[in-house]
């Protein structure tokens, strides 16, 4: 049996439970440490050694207010004078006076210490709801309190009937005083994927040993005894020792499965565990001891005692201990019988049908290391997140796999007897070694910046099991155990040394300086710059995953290519990458209408991914939402709803801001989720576009009003400038507006008439924006009629009305000429 319950759950995914954190209980901490600090100071101090704290809790293991439970002892015990099954016990109270109590229990004699409930104290009935005692006739005796069973004040149940004590307490002492070691700290600790060593209790007092300059104390092991000839069958086959570092195990016969003392219960209780019975207990006691997973299995479901290590086949199949069938999809690390039944998921889980249960009585013990990616691959692929594969993950010390064997066997004839049947197991193909590391004392100091003594490194060193191979004047060789996951290089080395020195005792140099220049990259200024231009223009910046759910996107399909599945994805709401930004975008919208929020400016940065027959591709993109009102800027202007005029114009910023102003806008015909939709584009590459989303579109993620959508191919855009923007000198002289009405046909698009005022460009013309369009009565039918806007200015001199309306005939003439435009009127501004 494998631990499968996990006592720090932060986050669960499709009821899975996923953590980093993990509970530490204090006194469970002391047990291996002399340590006296208060709980705070120790968790400062594991905060700066690198392992966060997050919170500190305090804990008791039972339910109600020990303060008014007394110890008490039973002075007479008389059979009650009117029912066979009730006694009549007087109890003395210390300085009160005794009580008679009615009692129906029949393990309680003379002389007996007991748990006692006055008038007055709380206690648990059977359904766990806390009930007030109160004096009670029962067949005309007056009781006075309760006897209490331990059931009733919230403790484990280890004795049937009335919990007798064996205590030295006083008589008449609050059972507060008995029960101390049951109130308890639990601190909870961010285990980062790099600290498999401090993933248990041993570790975390090994951490605390270095910090505080003791040695903690690890349980012996020395009188775990093998027996002299084995009287049961055991084998162990590792077909893939480069994913199996080291199996051990053994067999121990005739246990007897029950509940767990007290003492053990409370400690699982303590880390959020439920206790289950003890042979289970123990394996997770021992799992959160050292860190080192163990499983028990039921010998006699083993088939000749046989035990393989490989990679499973796709399609067999293993169940879950909530019984739930599992299929392998092929190449999972497993451990099988001889008939090739899948016995356990390596470090995950132990298949249902050889788990332990309370009828067993032969129990094969296993402790192995395996390898961390084909643990982490199991977990994955099947979604089986337990506190063993927590730890398989992130890489098990496979010198303790033996220790954690021998100190599991031992607990177990402790608590449930039976005796060793076999001797260990112990196979380790490829035997791991120290890790070898120079460090150059030059390079601790270059990159800390402070100036630590040889004598300083070598003792940190020390302290931390890092063994100095080698020395030189300005260089060490240091051998690395295999329980240091994290430390592989000479930085892993300086990073260790700093924590340990203490991050708060390096002191800042006089002068600052880097070994290297950062080139800042130019995309990055302009994604910066056109983000500041949007959030000056009252549009406000949205950040969302580049994930999609199923059917989220089922009816928006701008793009034909393929979308992009993840392997394994932990929900449906994150199964595919995108390859639009527009449903993000569109749930934000929703979000906030529903909120009363209906008027938005939006916009976002992001990535959008997807594939061809042969490739994946990734691209970045600028999209661009606006629904509901755009608020006027001047008091004499109101408010008005957004039309797709305001992300042209916001188009133009982006892209000039960009430096590119040699593009052209052509109208498109409506098309996927669009009902009007224009492109810009630069030589025949569309860079950008917008339009009106269609109202089904919009209805489907629950939106009842016109939504504009713009998207700008970020790339396209990067490859077409080249980040240099022309500028000129402000002019002294001023300027000159002039308005023109063309009523053209309606085919034309407006951007026949900005290549007309391009071609017709000159010193005296500047600048030609579109200021008003207009359809309706007062014009001949399929016409339109265009406002623009031009201004005019010279550098050089002011202008006269001559150059003026020279200027202004020329442009009008070409508009008639290449276009078909009547002039309606010029008017000054």
């Amino acid at each position: 049996m494998m631990c499968g319950q996990s006592s720090a759950p932060h986050l669960f995914v499709n009821g899975i439970q996923l953590s980093s954190a993990m509970k530490i209980s204090l006194n469970w901490l002391k047990t291996y440490l002399d340590i006296e600090e208060a709980p705070t100071a120790i968790a400062d101090k594991l905060t700066q050694g690198g392992l966060e704290v997050e919170s500190i809790a305090e804990y008791t293991n039972t339910a109600v207010d020990l303060e008014r439970l007394k110890v008490g002892r039973v002075t007479r015990w008389e059979p009650h004078p009117n029912a066979d099954r009730l006694h009549v016990a007087t109890v003395e109270m210390g300085s009160q006076e005794p009580l008679l109590i009615v009692c129906g229990a029949d393990n309680v004699s003379v002389g007996c210490n007991v748990i006692v409930a006055p008038v007055g104290a709380q206690l648990l009935d059977q359904k766990g709801h806390v009930q007030l005692v109160i004096p009670m006739r029962i067949r005309g005796v007056l009781s006075q309190g309760v006897l209490c069973a331990e059931a009733e004040v919230g403790l484990p149940t280890t004795q049937e009937g009335v919990a007798l004590l064996d205590t030295g307490l006083a008589i008449g002492s609050p059972m507060s005083q008995h029960f101390a070691s049951y109130n308890d700290t639990i601190l909870q600790v961010d285990i980062t994927p790099n600290r498999s060593d401090a993933s248990s209790h041993l570790g975390i007092a090994r951490e605390l040993g270095v910090l505080t300059h003791s040695a903690p104390l690890w349980p012996s092991v020395a009188k775990f005894q093998e027996p002299d000839s084995s009287n049961a069958s055991l084998q162990v086959h590792i077909d893939c020792p480069d994913l199996c570092v080291r199996y051990s195990a053994l067999v121990i016969k005739n246990v007897h499965v029950k509940a767990s003392p007290a003492w053990l219960q409370n400690r699982l209780k303590s880390i959020g565990l439920t206790p289950q019975h003890n042979v289970a207990d123990i394996v997770r006691f021992v799992l959160h001891e050292t860190g080192q997973p163990v499983q028990a299995l039921d010998y006699h479901t083993l088939q000749s005692g046989q035990l393989i290590v490989r990679e499973a086949q796709a399609g067999s199949s293993f169940s879950t201990s909530c019984g739930a069938e599992k299929k392998t999809v092929g190449g999972e690390l497993v451990v099988c019988d001889a008939r090739d039944r899948i016995v356990s998921l390596a470090g995950v889980l132990t298949s249902a049908p050889f788990s332990v249960g309370i009828h067993t009585q032969h129990l094969l013990l296993e402790s192995a290391c395996f390898s961390a990616a084909a643990v982490r691959r199991n977990a994955k692929t099947h979604r089986l997140h337990t506190d063993a594969s927590f730890r398989g993950e992130r890489g098990t010390d496979p010198n303790i796999s033996a220790y954690a064997l021998k100190r599991t066997a031992m607990l177990i004839q402790e608590m449930a007897g039976g005796e060793v049947a076999t001797c260990i197991v112990d196979l380790y193909p490829n035997h791991i070694k120290d890790t070898k590391v120079e460090l150059h004392y030059d390079t601790v100091f270059k990159v800390l910046g402070a100036d630590l003594s040889k004598g300083t490194i070598k003792q940190i060193l020390s302290k931390l099991d890092i063994a100095v191979s080698y020395e030189e004047e300005n260089r060490l060789l240091v051998s690395i155990p295999p329980y240091r996951v994290g430390v592989k290089r000479q930085i892993d080395l300086i990073a260790e040394i700093a924590r340990i020195y203490g991050y708060d005792k390096i002191q800042p140099a006089r002068r600052l300086s880097h070994t290297y220049l950062e080139h800042y990259p130019a995309t990055g200024s302009l994604q910066n710059s056109t983000g500041a231009l949007l959030a000056h223009n009252g549009y406000y910046e949205l950040r969302t995953l580049p994930f999609v759910e199923s059917t989220a996107s089922h009816h928006i399909d701008i793009e034909s290519t393929e979308s992009v599945s993840i392997s394994n994805p932990s929900s449906t709401s994150v199964a595919r990458l995108r390859k639009t930004m527009l449903p993000a975008g569109l749930k934000a919208i929703a979000h906030n209408i529903h909120r009363g929020r209906k008027h938005m400016c939006l916009f976002e940065f992001g990535k959008v991914y997807s594939r061809d027959a042969a490739w994946y591709k990734e691209e970045q993109r600028l999209c661009l939402w606006l629904t509901g009102l755009v608020m006027s800027r001047h008091w004499q202007e109101h408010e008005r709803a957004a039309a797709l005029e305001d992300l042209y114009g916001t188009l133009y910023k982006i892209l000039h801001c960009a430096g590119v102003t040699d593009f052209t806008v052509e109208a498109s015909t409506a098309c996927d989720a669009y009902a009007a939709h224009v492109q810009f584009k630069r030589a025949h590459t569309c860079i950008a576009s917008a339009g009106v989303l269609r109202a089904s579109v919009c209805s489907g993620f629950g939106i009842d009003q016109r939504v504009l959508f713009a998207e700008v191919f970020w790339e396209a855009v990067l490859q077409s400038t080249t980040g240099l923007r022309a500028v000129s000198p402000i002019s002294k002289f001023p300027r000159v507006i002039r308005d023109l009405s063309l009523v053209i046909d309606k085919d034309v698009p407006f951007s026949s008439i900005q290549k007309v005022f391009s071609d017709n460009r000159s010193d005296v013309l500047q600048q030609m924006v579109l200021a008003d369009v207009y359809e309706g009565p007062g014009l001949p039918p399929n016409k339109k009629s265009y406002t623009v806007r031009c201004t005019l200015q010279s550098q050089h001199h002011t202008l006269t009305e001559t150059i003026i309306r020279r200027a202004v005939s020329k442009l009008s003439t070409a508009f008639e000429r290449q276009v078909g435009a009547l002039i309606r009127t010029s008017v000054e501004k």
